[in-house]
């Protein structure tokens, strides 16, 4: 199914666009002593971000302007997860880095957990 930003969804239709949060309270990808699964757990946590805002009408317009206008939008897949969640990430990513490096990097970091 593909997202459409003009409809509104349920809780249980946005959170079957969610690869890692599946409704849980708390995650399901404990991170370890090594840092194991801190990926995966932040990922959790930010899809389940997504849901929350989206069911209290907020949208991720910013973030989605944002992704565009660094181009991301064009190095990514079109492969079912919706644009807002692949911006928010995108936006969390580009934190730790310039946007120009992580505009570079992110889709790397995000084929290797969104196969």
């Amino acid at each position: 199914m593909q997202f459409d930003e003009t409809k509104e969804y349920t809780r249980e239709e946005l959170i079957g666009f969610c690869r890692y949060y599946k409704g849980e309270e708390n995650s399901p990808f404990p991170v370890g002593e090594n840092g194991e699964n801190q990926n995966e757990n932040m990922l959790w946590f930010y899809e389940s971000v997504w849901v929350s805002e989206l069911m209290q009408g907020l949208t991720h317009s910013y973030h989605i302007d944002e992704y565009r206008a660094y181009g991301v939008d064009r190095l990514m897949p079109d492969d079912g997860v919706p644009e807002g969640i692949k911006a928010l990430l995108f936006d969390r990513w580009a934190r730790g880095a310039s946007m120009a490096d992580a505009a570079i990097e992110f889709p790397k970091f995000y084929a290797e957990y969104y196969p």
